[in-house]
């Protein structure tokens, strides 16, 4: 039951997820979508007539505020990751194909915590919903105070495989923050 929630949708997409939960009687959705899906995103926000209900955000998250390159995998449109160059990544193992530099699109990048400071300030929050292909760790670590003040319920999607892609472990960390403030899991 989600009436009356407000919820934080990382990695919107085109928004699918967004508008089920506004059905679903959230009261306020701030969907975070920083590459080109960006305007699907805000297309189908404006056909729905949810401008009032949602705020869609094109800036990415992570856990410092920088700029990061949208690197789509040309096989399965629409899936993207963030990353700073091609050297950072592991794909000896992945059928992930980003095609060549030329493809990579610069977006913008803040934390949780900064963008939810003094501008956006946030009076309650219950629910954070992540998908973000491998940052999953790197975005609860810039929303650290975020979480720990509202302690919202919080849905990750995460993979070993696009840890081994990354060469860090982006799945154990979450489960020892979120631990560390005595949360439950469930897989």
């Amino acid at each position: 039951n989600l009436d009356n929630s407000v919820i934080i949708d990382i990695g919107a997409n085109v928004g699918t997820i967004t508008m089920f939960m506004i059905s679903q009687g959230a009261k306020k959705i701030y969907s975070f979508e920083p590459g080109p899906l960006f305007r699907d995103l805000s297309d189908n926000l404006i056909m729905n007539n949810l401008q009032e209900k949602v705020d869609a955000i094109q800036l990415g998250l992570s856990d410092t505020e920088t700029k990061l390159k949208w690197a789509e995998d040309q096989n399965n449109k629409g899936n993207a990751h963030l990353i700073e160059n091609f050297d950072q990544l592991d794909l000896t193992k992945h059928r992930t194909n980003f095609g060549d530099k030329s493809l990579l699109k610069e977006v913008n990048v803040t934390t949780l915590d900064k963008y939810f400071s003094e501008e956006n300030n946030l009076e309650k929050l219950d629910f954070i919903k992540i998908d973000v292909e491998g940052l999953e760790w790197k975005v609860i670590k810039g929303g650290k105070e975020l979480i720990k003040k509202f302690r919202p319920t919080i849905v990750a999607e995460t993979h070993r495989g696009v840890s081994d892609m990354f060469r860090y472990d982006c799945v154990t960390p979450i489960f020892e923050f979120l631990y560390s403030l005595n949360y439950e899991s469930y897989s």
